[in-house]
């Protein structure tokens, strides 16, 4: 009897080490770490959106280019024309003293300007024109007699132009003008004294640099500087095809 309950014992410790040993041979062995990087997202993810930092300076806008970039000017090209209605300042006196005795009004000059030729050099080669009218009366110390002339210009004006900077509303050049100069002297109390010299017909040239801004795409504003009418002019430019 004593046999028997050993050999039963005996059968049930083997029974439940098979069991115990069976189980843990059906859990899944451990995997070591690996460093291996996450899984990109899908491509039907969407996209991520970049914001930009506060620091960050947003692009100029283009209609503010950055300056002093040499550029042909496409402002002004081959078959474009171009109509100045200005007012002549700081023109010459004639000889006479600069101070309260001379008396006259700006300039009027009406210039024209066409684009002839491209190609030669980077910029546009224009020919046109400019008329001019100035009048003046000086009065002469302790008199009662005075003097007035007229001056009148009629010239041929060579334009070259060339954009020394990228904004597209900005028209630079320069050029010559080669003409006639009308002066029309009166003095109505003596007319033998003090006659004019310049009395007459002359020729006339000239020298001069502009520029021309667009405030839209026939509308602008221009100012040149040199001589034909006055050293400086200033006005209203308007430009067609």
């Amino acid at each position: 009897m004593r046999a028997f309950s050993l050999l039963l014992c005996l059968l049930l410790w083997v029974s439940l080490t098979s069991l115990a040993l069976a189980q843990t041979a059906r859990r899944p062995a451990a995997k070591p770490p690996t460093n291996k990087p996450a899984p990109k997202p899908s491509k039907s993810a969407s996209p991520r959106v970049e914001v930009p930092a506060d620091d960050e300076i947003p692009p100029l806008d283009t209609r503010f280019p950055e300056l002093f970039t040499p550029e042909s000017t496409p402002t002004f090209r081959k078959g474009y024309s171009i109509l100045n209605l200005g007012l002549g300042l700081l023109s010459p006196n004639n000889g006479y003293d600069l101070f309260g005795s001379l008396k006259s009004a700006p300039a009027l000059t009406l210039s024209y300007d066409r684009g002839v030729v491209e190609g030669i050099g980077p910029g546009t080669i224009g020919l046109g024109g400019i008329i001019g009218y100035k009048g003046y009366r000086y009065d002469f110390p302790n008199t009662d007699e005075k003097a007035t002339w007229t001056d009148i210009v009629v010239m041929g004006r060579g334009t070259y132009h060339y954009n020394f900077t990228t904004n597209p509303q900005l028209d630079t050049y320069g050029g010559i003008s080669l003409g006639i100069r009308a002066n029309f002297y009166k003095n109505d109390v003596s007319p033998d004294r003090d006659r004019y010299n310049g009395d007459g017909l002359h020729l006339a040239y000239g020298l001069f640099a502009g520029a021309r801004y667009y405030l839209t795409e026939r509308f602008g504003a221009f100012g040149e500087v040199g001589y034909d009418m006055s050293y400086l002019k200033l006005g209203l430019t308007y430009r067609f095809q």
